[in-house]
């Protein structure tokens, strides 16, 4: 087994591994806070690959601060998330899966980071699948940007700002699914 080998195997734990973190319980309550608003598109450059579209695409959410942690204020976050569709897929829209590549936590993670490391839209063109990479949420200056950093996995005690501020990242991968949906079918989510 070489290098590549067993950096792609420890990509694929990490992402498997992230899956899992945010399939935890919805709260309902935390889901009448947040509030999907808006989504707004942005083109990006984040994978040349003939054959292959990514975009980085934005959905504007409401954040409401926990009353019982210190946490920055209530405020509109722009949850924003790399999505890759194979061009053969946005020109004729037909049933597709549908990849959600978790990026692991740290103030460096991102979904752009982790996209340029496991490249699984690659595989996407040969298989025929739509890959998504969200990223979760970081402190900067005590306001929260979502551009990439940590994730809410419900752990108990809190590890980490999303777990501490509640962020409601069950809710914005909803939303994210949501949105894909909107546009192209979805056969199953991995």
């Amino acid at each position: 087994m070489n290098a590549n080998d067993i950096h792609s195997k420890i990509s694929l734990i990490a992402t498997l591994l992230g899956c899992a973190l945010l399939v935890g319980g919805n709260d309902a309550s935390a889901l009448e806070d947040m509030e999907c608003e808006q989504i707004v598109v942005c083109r990006t450059e984040t994978n040349v690959l003939e054959g292959m579209e990514c975009e980085r695409r934005s959905l504007i959410m409401n954040y409401v601060r926990p009353f019982d942690v210190k946490c920055p204020a209530s405020a509109v976050l722009d949850r924003s998330y790399i999505l890759c569709v194979p061009s053969k897929l946005k020109l004729e829209p037909k049933l597709a899966s549908l990849v959600l590549a978790f990026h692991g936590a740290g103030e460096s993670s991102s979904g752009l980071a982790f996209q340029n490391k496991v490249h699984f839209e690659v595989r996407g063109l040969t298989d025929n699948f739509i890959t998504a990479y969200p990223n979760g949420c970081r402190l900067v200056e005590d306001q929260i940007v979502c551009d990439g950093g940590s994730w809410n996995a419900q752990g108990d005690p809190p590890r980490g700002m999303s777990e501490r501020c509640k962020i409601d990242d069950a809710f914005f991968i909803d939303q994210v699914i949501n949105d894909i949906q909107s546009h192209y079918p979805i056969s199953r989510i991995i």
